[in-house]
């Protein structure tokens, strides 16, 4: 997997934010456009497995529905992320009882982030709040939300890899085939962008 540098992507975008720090660390987006398919049980257990061999991760629960959160036993309404994308500060970490695995908890009040960041004043947000946030992560995995909107953009931008569970079934293969679409298309933006797998669920 490709090690990013979190200020080098600011090459193709913005300028960085004032409390830009380095931070090399795979970023991983597990997405689908469709929901029930998987997502937060394959990031869930994912980020599980590489903390139980040893490795260092962080969830990023990017799905106002929370549902990695309270799968890492944290509940959350998701304020407090709301208000550090807005002012692009650092992202609220949490420790879970999960070996190895911090959680940026989410909730239903993320769901505002439909109305606050529509348009280009969306573009880059989380971006810019990993550029603020401190840690020695081995790996961080961004659990989307079931649409192609502001927060699944966000977490494409800042992703080397996409991870896309399905159902296996005629109509998720559909889905499957629109997500695919997508991607390619977020190359224009993230040139290191790349499909890592599709997990059938």
């Amino acid at each position: 997997m490709r090690s990013l540098t979190l200020p080098e992507m600011f090459t193709t975008g913005p300028p960085p934010s004032p409390c830009s720090t380095s931070m090399s660390v795979h970023i991983t987006a597990l997405a689908n456009q469709k929901g029930g398919v998987g997502k937060t049980t394959s990031a869930v257990n994912i980020a599980a497995c590489w903390g139980e061999i040893g490795k260092k991760v962080l969830v990023i629960d990017f799905d106002p529905q929370g549902s990695a959160s309270i799968s890492l036993g944290i509940v959350d309404d998701g304020s407090a992320l709301l208000q550090d994308l807005q002012t692009t500060s650092a992202l609220p970490i949490l420790s879970t009882k999960t070996p190895g695995v911090d959680l940026v908890p989410s909730g239903h009040v993320l769901a505002e982030a439909a109305q606050r960041f529509s348009g280009s004043i969306g573009n880059n947000l989380l971006m810019r709040c990993l550029a603020c946030t401190n840690g020695d992560w081995d790996f961080i995995i961004i659990d989307c939300p079931p649409s192609v909107g502001v927060l699944t953009m966000n977490a494409l931008q800042v992703s080397s890899h996409v991870v896309i569970p399905v159902e296996a079934n005629f109509l998720s293969y559909q889905g499957l085939n629109q997500m695919i679409q997508t991607v390619n298309a977020f190359r224009a933006q993230n040139p290191a962008l790349a499909i890592l797998g599709i997990i059938p669920c």
